[in-house]
């Protein structure tokens, strides 16, 4: 590579050096032939029906000789050397033609910081890029983006294997040899094996400036996992690495999954293209009865409100609020339908008209050394600036790296204080209210006197933590969801388990709460919504606690109870709405793990003093005082919204509400 395609680090320290090799006629264009990963791409919705028309076959021989790693400042880049066979080789049966790619290298990176309101369909905390280029004629590069999440019962990977026992290069332009080890071969095969891909063309950057060079894209559908200690060696190296929103993935990408080279007959069998219209009949007909539904509802809604004016008794006021929720939710599944419909619709167009390789970009042509330009000085690489479009509220959106692990009170505990994103102290004056206030709205079931074996809840005593577990089906009746849902985007999200936390994790202006509830509801490709239900202490009772404290187990035991009044747990839920909370984008504050949209409510439920005592007792490992207490985290979110789900609302004057939180309850009881 010349001297001067090179990167910041090169030994080219004076005068006289850049005179010698001005003599020698060493100095010459950069010519951008080595391709590199660039910035990270959204991952695409796949269309079932776009199945690539060719065959992938990949190989990778093990490798046990060290390999020599590069920090970048964005990226951990490592070379691949010619004694190093791995690669992939894509056939197209109609036309015959065959194309044999080789990785040349691998880079490690953080990917790409999703801004408010988009959702990334694969959420992962690591990416690896694997860049290859053909060998047999077009010269074409493809990028294989392989995502990984941090996983406790991580199997060994081939990043871990890499990693074992060697130092990463922590500064830009330092070099430090990996596989070092020498206990296990190098082996790529599993970023293959059973795997399905997204493909589609693209551009990648290469070491000059403003140049690129037309690649294959080949996007992993599945995310493959690391150790919790191999994700805090690369976080440690990357940290520092600007935050850069990821490329949006094209309109047509096609699916296709690779097979062994010694794959043979049925050996390995390809993706089938689906025939959508099934789906497209039933979406359609989905959105007939959503229709339908949303004319009931209003109806229903109308006539329980003339009834309200004749008669305003309490159990009116409640028919009147569950036909109003029932109305709000089936404008969102009239929404939801809606939405499957042009989905399905715009598929299977794509299935009719798309063609493969189509998106090919056109070939870049290669600058010519300018020989009347020996020194080649004007030719030096400027540095690129990190592009950051779109990105106008700089919000750091979690990207999530793993679990901790720490041994307090002779038990191991789990939590997610690695990610260092939940839980917050939110500083309120720093707030951001929104110039409209959105309630949050939550649906519950109506409470029954004995629930039945599916809709009984399950107790687990984490020795630190309570978790209360919901066993959800696929209904979508309210009924048939023992703690509720949370409602987003006009969609119903069960809630799956509630963590019950002595004292508060979440802080307001460092108060915290003598107890917290947190709401986890999962939703399927997007971050976990998660409310926390601060409770102070108070001289009543609170009648969901007294059904909990009754069924309480030991420390590392589990027990069931009744959903019993869980409505009455705070005012906001049982009546279905909140006004006054703070949002902020974090992670789960307990395995598993993982992104979260967090709703803290600033409107305190209660506890009562023997209630919390009894809690207190159980929960050995509670973070109180002590030890405990000071091994605590609370960190700071980038961005809090008042009142608002959304983290882009412009801002207004703030208020000060003092009596959000109480004193830890440790102080409160005299606990020490």
């Amino acid at each position: 590579m010349s001297p001067y395609c090179a990167r910041a680090s090169l030994p080219i320290t004076s005068f006289l050096t850049i005179a010698a090799l001005i003599d020698y006629g060493l100095g010459q264009p950069c010519t951008g032939r080595t391709a590199q990963s660039g910035i990270g791409t959204r991952w695409p919705v796949a269309n079932p029906s776009l199945v690539a028309p060719v065959k992938v076959n990949y190989f990778s021989q093990p490798y046990n000789h060290p390999l020599i790693a590069e920090f970048t400042g964005t990226a951990v880049s490592v070379e691949i050397p010619p004694d190093f066979s791995s690669g992939f080789n894509l056939t197209n049966p109609k036309t015959k033609k065959s194309e044999l790619y080789s990785l040349r290298s691998i880079e490690l990176r953080k990917p790409g910081h999703v801004p408010d309101g988009v959702q990334q369909v694969l959420s992962h905390s690591f990416e690896a890029v694997l860049i290859h280029k053909e060998t047999t004629g077009s010269g074409d590069w493809a990028s294989v983006i392989v995502p990984f999440q941090v996983g406790m019962d991580a199997n060994a990977d081939f990043i871990s294997t890499m990693l074992a026992g060697s130092r990463l290069p922590t500064t830009r332009g330092q070099r430090e040899p990996l596989l070092v080890a020498g206990l296990h071969n190098l082996n790529l095969n599993p970023v293959w094996e059973g795997a399905v891909f997204h493909h589609f063309w693209t551009m990648l950057p290469t070491e000059c400036d403003g140049q690129t060079l037309p690649a294959r894209q080949l996007m992993r559908a599945s995310s493959m996992t690391m150790p919790l200690g191999i994700a805090h060696s690369l976080q440690e190296v990357l940290k520092w690495v600007p935050e850069t929103p990821p490329a949006s993935p094209p309109q047509v990408t096609w699916l296709l999954k690779a097979c062994p080279s010694s794959a043979q007959g049925n050996g390995c069998a390809d993706i089938k293209p689906e025939d959508l219209t099934a789906r497209l009949k039933s979406a359609q007909e989905a959105q007939s009865a959503s229709v339908i539904q949303l004319r009931n509802d209003k109806a229903h809604l109308d006539a329980v409100l003339a009834q309200l004016e004749n008669k305003s008794t309490a159990e009116m006021v409640n028919m009147a609020l569950d036909a109003r929720d029932n109305l709000r939710a089936a404008v969102g599944g009239l929404t939801g339908a809606k939405e499957s419909v042009k989905l399905l619709n715009t598929w299977t167009t794509q299935g009719k008209t798309a063609k493969w390789d189509s998106d090919k970009p056109a070939a870049v042509p290669v600058p010519v050394a300018n020989a009347g330009n020996k020194s080649g000085v004007n030719n030096i690489p400027k540095p690129v600036p990190v592009a950051n479009p779109g990105n106008k509220s700089g919000v750091k959106n979690a990207t999530l790296l793993a679990t901790s692990f720490v041994m307090q009170e002779g038990l191991k505990l789990e939590d997610c204080s690695a990610l260092r994103q939940s839980p917050v102290d939110i500083d309120e004056g720093s707030a951001v209210a929104a110039a409209v206030r959105e309630p949050l709205l939550f649906r519950m079931k109506t409470v029954q006197p004995t629930a039945s074996p599916q809709q009984k809840l399950r107790i687990f005593n984490r020795a630190d933590h309570l978790r209360i577990e919901a066993a959800l089906s696929q209904s979508t009746n309210i009924q048939d969801w023992p703690l509720g849902a949370v409602l987003s985007e006009g969609r119903s999200h069960p809630v799956a388990h509630v963590d019950l936390h002595v004292p508060g994790e979440h802080a307001v202006d460092g108060l915290e709460s003598a107890a917290e509830l947190q709401l986890i509801a999962p939703r399927e490709g997007a971050p976990a919504l998660a409310v926390a239900v601060p409770l102070r202490l108070d001289n009543t009772e609170n009648k969901w606690l007294a059904s909990l404290v009754e069924s309480l187990p030991r420390p590392g035991k589990e027990a069931a109870m009744e959903p019993g009044p869980w409505p009455q747990v705070h005012v906001a839920l049982g009546e279905g709405s909140a006004t006054n909370y703070f949002r902020y984008e974090g992670s789960t504050t307990r395995p598993p793990c993982g992104a979260a949209d967090w709703f803290v409510l600033e409107e305190p439920g209660h506890v009562a003093k023997e209630q919390l005592l009894a809690l207190m007792r159980v929960l050995p490992a509670a973070a109180v005082s002590g030890e405990a207490a000071a091994r605590r985290h609370r960190f700071k979110p980038a961005l809090v919204v008042e009142g608002s789900p959304s983290l882009a609302q412009a801002a207004a004057a703030m208020k000060r509400k003092s009596s959000f939180l109480v004193a830890p309850p440790g102080r409160e009881l005299g606990v020490r």
